[in-house]
């Protein structure tokens, strides 16, 4: 409870550090396609999991076979939300009436094919309650991400 605590607290602090330094950084046009594409990714990582992460925590008796269906099917579905993003972000930006935006959503709807990929590994790390190395994980992914892009 403690390691999950401090790292949402964490990520919170870090995420409206980031914001506020993009804030200054970006002019008020860019820093509000930023925001609105943000929306529209955290908005569709919604139907990305469908399920897996839970079902890799609970399931009573976990093998290698339940590893491998669920590495394969968060994978599949990284690819699916990240092209159903890429297909779906003319029309996205024609219903938020903001042209610009459907080149930004399509450069960061990746993030999709990368999320799925981890995931499994991360409910796995859950299951085993380690949550001190996922607290790890989510700084450092936040760190590495902000570095990269900004």
């Amino acid at each position: 409870m403690f390691w999950t605590s401090l790292s949402m607290g964490a990520l919170a602090v870090a995420e409206l550090v980031a914001l506020l330094i993009l804030a200054r950084l970006l002019s008020p046009n860019e820093f509000g396609l930023y925001s609105a594409a943000l929306i529209v990714i955290k908005f569709s990582a919604i139907f990305q999991g469908l399920g897996i992460t839970p079902a890799i925590v609970q399931r009573p008796v976990l093998d290698e076979r339940h590893l491998r269906v669920g590495f394969t099917l968060s994978c599949l579905l990284g690819l699916a939300v990240s092209a159903l993003v890429w297909a779906m972000a003319p029309a996205i930006a024609g219903l938020l009436r903001l042209a610009d935006l459907a080149p930004v959503v399509r450069a960061i709807c990746f993030v999709f094919l990368f999320q799925g990929a981890s995931m499994v590994a991360l409910a796995a790390a859950q299951r085993a309650l380690r949550f001190r190395w996922l607290a790890l994980v989510d700084a450092s992914a936040f760190a590495l991400g902000y570095v990269v892009a900004g």
